[in-house]
């Protein structure tokens, strides 16, 4: 292995922190890409493609790095990643309506319902017990949940709810992830979980007749753009820090996905969500920083 890869895949809790705000800051872009192609291709088949684009380039990067050896799975694993596959699926679909619906901003801050199932999640699997900053913590999101569905102007209410079933599932794909890690590459777990999803959604796409290319070019580039940063940047990004920071500390860095959003749309767009939209999205950022706060960087904890 080179030094560039022993850097990449180093064992060091620091790198949790730093591939974990990577794999927000670019992909929170994907947010204002989703909604223009699901308009136009519908959200099966812009799934479809979306995962199929995200394949080739898992491919050429496993390629580029030498590791198509590493993509083998574990036999007793498989099935565990073909269930990782399926919820991500669910969710994403799920996550790609709730952009159709809403605006990407008050879906991004839907978004942070993640911890608090995973939390929840963690304590039912672990039965330990909660603290008072995290049921405050906990209570915060809820809170600003509601807060956020308060008006309903062109479907949000619905947008933002569905997102939060679509974040039920991204944190059972959270704690189900965090366990492979520990037995899979990030690099493999990533590119079978996205080959999977891949061929489900075609699969979905075909038997519903919505499976069809774009009519532009701008939209070809979104949807490779797209399939690279959301797929590939935010998922291997991601395992890369589940592999080597509490899956906690992953959630708490990554919870800060809906302030980039806001900074993406500013900067192209100009424009922002309401304020009773924007106070409720504040609540539910500092319900995740209450949830999962602790103290400095730490190795993963053992499960």
């Amino acid at each position: 292995m080179t030094d560039a890869e022993q850097s990449l895949w180093r064992d060091d809790p620091r790198a949790g922190f730093w591939w974990s705000l990577a794999g927000v800051a670019v992909p929170a872009a994907v947010y204002l890409m989703i909604p223009a192609l699901t308009a136009e291709l519908g959200v099966l088949g812009m799934g479809a493609l979306w995962m199929a684009a995200a394949v080739g380039f898992y491919v050429l990067l496993v390629l580029v790095l030498g590791r198509m050896k590493k993509l083998s799975i574990p036999r007793g694993s498989r099935l565990q990643v073909a269930v990782l596959a399926l919820v991500q699926a669910v969710g994403t679909g799920l996550f790609f309506t709730a952009l159709s619906l809403a605006d990407p901003n008050l879906v991004a801050f839907a978004g942070n319902a993640t911890p608090l199932f995973t939390v929840i999640g963690s304590r039912l699997i672990f039965r330990e017990r909660f603290t008072a900053g995290q049921l405050a913590g906990g209570a915060l999101v809820v809170a600003g949940t509601l807060v956020m569905t308060y008006t309903d102007e062109g479907g949000s209410a619905a947008g933002v709810l569905v997102m939060v079933a679509a974040c039920l599932f991204y944190a059972v794909h959270t704690l189900l992830g965090r366990h492979l890690t520990k037995r899979v590459d990030p690099l493999a777990l990533g590119f079978w979980r996205t080959a999977l999803m891949a061929a489900g959604f075609v699969v979905a796409a075909l038997v519903t007749g919505s499976l069809r290319p774009p009519t532009s070019g701008g939209q070809w580039l979104m949807l490779l753009a797209g399939g690279l940063i959301g797929p590939v940047v935010s998922i291997v990004t991601y395992y890369l820090a589940l592999a080597r920071w509490d899956a906690g500390k992953v959630d708490l860095v990554r919870s800060s996905m809906s302030l980039w959003v806001l900074v993406w749309t500013v900067s192209f767009t100009g424009r922002l969500p309401g304020w009773v939209q924007l106070a409720g999205g504040a609540l539910t950022v500092v319900g995740v920083v209450l949830l999962l706060a602790r103290r400095g960087f730490a190795a993963p904890e053992a499960e």
